[in-house]
């Protein structure tokens, strides 16, 4: 199953890069006025993202960003487009963010002592990394470790995590 983007960006797609949110703003805009059919357009803002999780979603450099975004979205797109009625803008994030706190954190390594041994291992040896991330992590670990792993985790992380098999 190929996913519906990658479909018409792989079909008819035309990447265009850019350095600055404005001029990638810009870009749009002027694709959207240059097309001679529907198109769909997708404008993306690194930024944010890095700098919350420098500093985190409620530092004063995530929200000095947050208005920046939101002035340069209606400067150089929105207002370039309102007058459109053939265009429609959705903004939407590839993923929220919310604050920790380091006291309630949960370091496996740390915290579950002999986890890293109990985990499923590579090719090379090494143990299989975690994907996921702080909220979400998914272990892989062997069959023969998987009920002494999880006794391991429920004992060590009590109601801090939920561990499912």
């Amino acid at each position: 199953v190929v996913p519906y983007y990658d479909m018409v960006i792989g079909r008819a797609g035309k990447l265009e890069g850019y350095t600055t949110f404005v001029e990638g703003c810009e870009e749009a805009v002027r694709g959207i006025a240059s097309a001679d059919a529907r198109t769909y357009t997708h404008l993306y803002f690194s930024e944010l993202d890095t700098v919350s999780h420098r500093f985190g979603p409620d530092s004063a450099e995530a929200c000095a960003i947050v208005e920046r975004l939101f002035e340069e979205l209606r400067t150089h797109l929105l207002e370039p487009l309102e007058k459109r009625k053939d265009v429609a803008v959705l903004i939407t994030s590839d993923h929220g963010f919310t604050t920790v706190d380091p006291a309630n954190t949960v370091i496996l390594e740390r915290d579950v002592p002999g986890v890293i041994d109990r985990l499923a291992r590579t090719g090379s040896g090494g143990p299989v990394i975690p994907p996921g991330g702080a909220r979400v992590l998914f272990l892989h670990v062997s069959k023969d470790e998987r009920d002494s792993l999880r006794t391991v985790l429920d004992r060590a992380l009590g109601e801090r995590a939920l561990v499912i098999p």
